[in-house]
This record gives C-alpha cells, structure tokens and sequence, in this order.
C-alpha cells in the first residue's frame, strides 16, 4: 500500500469502520505518538505498539461511534510525512457527544505509520476523573 493511502485506511479504521485491530495492523512496532496540546502531560508522549494500543485503542474501542469529516490528506517535501487536518464527530460510552479539529502529521515509513504528531481543541476534550 502507498503512503497516501495507509494515511487514508488510517483515518478510515479509526474512524467510520471503527476497525481497532485493522488500524493498530497500519502501526509500526515503534510507532511513536505525541499529542502536545493534552492538558495532561502524562498523555501527551507514547512510544511502542502496546502504549498506543493502549491509550488509543482502548479509547476507540469504548467509542460507539467516531467519524473524520474534511479529510485533506496533503504531501509534503518529504514522501513520508503528510498533513492531515480535519474534523471529527462521535458519541462516547457514557452517550453524550464528541467532536474536535485537528491537524495531524503523520510519518509513513516502509507501508507503516512510524508516528504521528496529534494537534487538537483541548477546550472539546470530554472531562476526565484527576
């Protein structure tokens, strides 16, 4: 699979299909995943397979639903990091409502997400127990 199209599955299997184990498949063993503007520091670094499945796995799975809207995956100079903003809508396990902006760089390296940098609206982040 080309690059363009493993950022494109990735957003798909996260999202609409809602397919965890098919998303974690496009992650490389050492992916590495910052997201800087979590309003928790603990959350805002994870190295390897087991921590992203983990922290973001887990979290999708407890989503009923979750859909990327405005999908622009973009080229950049450099054939394995493409920019991806977009929009997303969804319902999380208790039944209220989830939705945010993002501009993800993501890191495509031999077929496989190596990594991505999460930029997001932390005032939408749902509130979580301290």
């Amino acid at each position: 699979m080309d690059a363009r199209r493993v950022v494109e599955a990735f957003f798909d299997r996260l999202g609409s299909e809602g397919d965890v184990d098919g998303w974690l498949a496009l992650l490389a063993d050492d992916v590495v995943v910052d997201t800087p503007f979590d309003p928790d520091p603990d959350r805002r670094h994870f190295e390897g397979i087991e921590a992203v499945a983990r922290r973001f796995g887990d979290a999708r799975r407890r989503m009923p639903a979750l859909t990327f809207h405005d999908v622009e995956v973009l080229a950049t100079e450099d054939p394995q990091r493409w920019v991806v903003p977009c929009t997303s809508t969804g319902t999380l396990a208790d039944g209220s409502a989830y939705g945010n902006v993002y501009c993800w760089i993501v890191r495509v390296r031999d077929g496989r997400v190596a990594g991505w940098t999460e930029y997001f609206d932390p005032l939408r982040l749902p509130s979580r127990p301290r």
